[in-house]
């Protein structure tokens, strides 16, 4: 068991002496008071050790973008509720405005011609639809556990999900890979 704690606290300083600087990154992009940037630094640096479990090789390419997705969240939560508060940020999107209308796609996804198309479509993705995607596909974060790694509903979570996946497919329509 001591051996078990002992990976675990060296699995938990590598990982905040590799990312510490990204966390503080994306949190100052999001917000501009330095009070609110400690505090989401601090709380996403409490999410990341919560869900340590989660995470396997720490320069992953996986890890790096779940110990992001949890900062930019974390950070997007008090910019919102700074927001309802009026105190000053600099963080500003635009949520949702993709249609509903959403067929599968997880064929689409498995196939190795497609992988590439598809990586750059999801980097063309709105920050909320491509966080759902990677921590879905690339993290296999169930829908409960992604709306709680994102701080939002389970409903949300599941619509953003959709709605990455209609765009993804409209996107290969329109690069002219139709096959499922």
């Amino acid at each position: 068991m001591g051996d078990n704690i002992n990976d675990a606290n060296q699995k938990t300083e590598e990982l905040f002496i590799t990312y510490r600087g990204l966390v503080r990154h994306i949190v100052r992009q999001v917000l501009e008071n330095n009070e609110l940037a400690d505090e989401a630094t601090f709380l996403s640096w409490e999410k990341i050790m919560k869900n340590i479990a989660n995470i396997g090789d720490i320069l992953c390419p996986r890890t790096r973008a779940y110990i992001a997705i949890i900062a930019k969240n974390t950070a997007k939560d008090i910019y919102n509720k700074a927001k309802r508060k009026n105190v000053p940020t600099v963080y500003d999107a635009d949520m949702d405005s993709i249609p509903d209308d959403i067929p599968s796609v997880e064929s689409l996804m498995i196939r190795a011609e497609t992988c590439t198309t598809i990586s750059h479509i999801v980097d063309e993705l709105s920050p909320n639809h491509r966080d759902v995607l990677v921590l879905t596909f690339y993290n296999n974060k169930s829908i409960t556990e992604i709306s709680e790694i994102l701080g939002i509903s389970y409903e949300t979570a599941k619509k953003r999900l959709q709605r990455a996946k209609t765009v993804i497919k409209a996107k290969l329509v329109e690069r002219g890979i139709t096959h499922a």
